[in-house]
């Protein structure tokens, strides 16, 4: 059996990851900040590391015995998110010092999600730190996988909340296009790369909304008929 090290664990994409892993026969360490939301896993990971990624030191021999790293760490963009660290210290700093034990360890493969063109944003901290990492991890020598997802559901889940609120709203004529997709599915996208050439993958579901069409499914998930304003 295959020893995989899944960072961000205990996020909405990594107890996806975790999940998929599992299913196809991995043997899952799961790193992970929080003891508490590490034994809430569910499946039960085969072992789980807790350390901080923005400590090098914490990390140290986390990748022995480990084949592939597989990375959905990243800094969460909820609104109220009040978690320590930047874009920077987390989606770029954190995955780099991860990086450093795999190329240590003679880790095989680096799977890494990412942001849909981020390197086309440098202006905005959140594509730049992505975009950074991407860089490093491609210049490693480690075999790689880049996955671009143009976004996911949960990013959603504050719009429901707001809804349920009565607090909602569009932002200008809301027709502006994206297609995100489902965590699942995404997940499953991940571990079929497993063993494929490296590659940067832009990675998106199968049907485009608008973001008034985004705020629409999110009203009739919350039950709330009131007006968008």
């Amino acid at each position: 059996m295959r020893n995989v090290l899944l960072a961000g664990a205990t996020g909405h994409l990594g107890q996806h990851l975790l999940r998929e892993l599992q299913l196809q026969g991995y043997s899952v360490t799961a790193l992970a900040r929080s003891a508490t939301k590490a034994t809430a896993l569910s499946p039960a990971p085969q072992k789980v590391i807790l350390a901080d990624a923005t400590n090098s030191e914490q990390l140290k021999g986390c990748c022995q015995g480990v084949d592939i790293v597989v990375s959905a760490l990243g800094k969460s963009i909820s609104l109220g998110d009040k978690s320590n660290g930047s874009f920077h210290d987390i989606d770029y700093s954190a995955n780099f010092n991860l990086l450093q034990e795999a190329k240590q360890a003679g880790v095989q493969q680096f799977i890494y999600i990412s942001a849909f063109r981020a390197e086309e944003h440098p202006e905005l901290a959140y594509f730049k730190a992505h975009a950074g990492f991407s860089d490093e991890l491609q210049k490693s020598g480690i075999s790689y996988s880049i996955l671009q997802p143009t976004a996911l559901f949960s990013a959603f889940d504050e719009v429901v909340t707001m809804a349920r609120k009565g607090q909602i709203g569009s932002l200008g004529a809301g027709d502006k296009k994206t297609n995100p997709i489902y965590e699942g599915d995404l997940a499953k996208l991940a571990v079929q790369h497993i063993d494929t050439p490296s590659a940067i993958v832009p990675v998106g579901g199968k049907h485009f909304y608008s973001r008034l069409e985004l705020v629409q499914l999110a009203c009739k998930v919350a039950g709330y008929t009131g007006a968008i304003r």
